[in-house]
């Protein structure tokens, strides 16, 4: 067979479901890319802001359950908190992944992102605990708009995004599910 330069041929691999370690950044790495993208990006954050979230890790028996350390950010120029957020998180998350897809920036900072009806944008920085996997069953379906509500994720998969390159590069829909950010 052929191929012509710069071709790509595609063939589907078939893999084990991931090791979870493999997947997940732990939180003492985490607290780490904080404090660097905080530096290198602006965010505001003071030492006592970062050294306040708790790092003892947590045994959580489900294999897609981690926690995350997530920043809300507040508003500045003609950003608001919720956009600013998402943008920020949402550049960071790319820049982990520099052959995948990203917005132009003119277009991200218009872009019409708000927070579903009772999520409420509190700015700061936390460590939340996720369910990358809720709500997926495999060869099941459902629509967002069934089991969205207020507590549903935004910031924090941006967040998970930016700091698991490799959950995201797993997602295959069988053993690690595609997500959706169901807050915004």
């Amino acid at each position: 067979m052929l191929i012509a330069p710069g071709a790509v041929t595609l063939q589907r691999v078939e893999r084990p479901a991931p090791a979870r370690g493999s997947l997940f950044a732990p939180l003492t790495e985490q607290i780490a890319n904080v404090r660097r993208w905080n530096d290198e990006r602006g965010w505001g954050f003071t030492s006592a802001d970062l050294d306040a979230i708790d790092l003892r890790p947590a045994d959580h028996r489900e294999p897609l359950v981690v926690d995350v350390i997530a920043v809300y950010l507040p508003g500045h120029g003609d950003l608001d908190g919720i956009r600013r957020t998402c943008l920020e998180l949402w550049t960071v998350a790319t820049d982990e992944h520099p052959a995948g897809r990203s917005w132009e920036q003119r277009k991200a900072e218009r872009m019409p992102v708000t927070l579903l009806d009772g999520i409420e944008h509190r700015p700061g920085i936390r460590r939340v605990t996720l369910d990358l996997g809720a709500h997926w069953r495999l060869g099941g379906t459902y629509r967002l708009i069934d089991v969205r509500g207020p507590d549903s994720a935004h910031a924090e998969i941006l967040a998970a995004a930016a700091h698991f390159p490799y959950w995201v590069w797993a997602m295959d829909g069988t053993w690690v599910p595609y997500t959706w950010v169901p807050g915004y």
